[in-house]
């Protein structure tokens, strides 16, 4: 019996990842046509000038809204993609996608059940916002990734039985049968 449940499970768990896998290919496919690098819009630009300033210390002083630490990074993606435009682009696009896997494990993890992971990846595929600042030069892509990650970390800090999701209903039926 516990074999053939656990085969069941990680066949689920097997379909689970494939279908996140083609939810998240889908949306990439899909914001792919928004992506432009050849037209920033003018915080955009603003936020470029900034990135290509050559002092570390003047990218972190300098007063805006937001926080210097992500200029520090899109600087590191400046000196990797020399391209001013791209160097921007690229870290909102690759978060905004790797937030739909991000998110499926988050409900996995928090519920157990590997179909309302590929709910929450879906949703997440389908966020209106984050898809339209994951094709712009915006931090809120990088910002709801890092959220999940956060919350990814604190399902395992404080909820030993959930990381161990394959785990979670072997222990459920051998509860029952004693």
């Amino acid at each position: 019996m516990r074999r053939h449940f656990a085969r069941i499970f990680l066949s689920s768990a097997a379909v689970a990842v494939a279908l996140t896998v083609l939810i998240s290919a889908r949306a990439a496919v899909a914001r792919l046509p928004g992506w432009n690098p050849e037209s920033l819009w003018v915080d955009d630009v603003i936020f470029g000038s900034l990135i290509r300033s050559a002092d570390l210390y003047s990218i972190i002083t300098i007063p805006t809204h937001h926080a210097p630490g992500l200029f520090v990074i899109w600087r590191a993606f400046y000196e990797i993609f020399p391209d001013p435009e791209w160097s921007l682009q690229i870290l909102p696009f690759v978060c905004g996608i790797a937030a739909i896997p991000g998110m499926a494990l988050l409900g996995t993890r928090l519920t157990g059940s590997a179909a309302l992971g590929v709910l929450a990846g879906a949703l997440t595929a389908l966020n209106p916002l984050l898809t339209h600042y994951t094709v712009y030069v915006h931090q809120y892509s990088f910002e709801f990734l890092l959220t999940a990650m956060f919350l990814l970390g604190a399902v395992g800090v404080y909820s030993p039985v959930l990381v161990a999701s394959v785990n979670l209903p072997l222990m459920a039926t051998e509860n029952r049968t004693h």
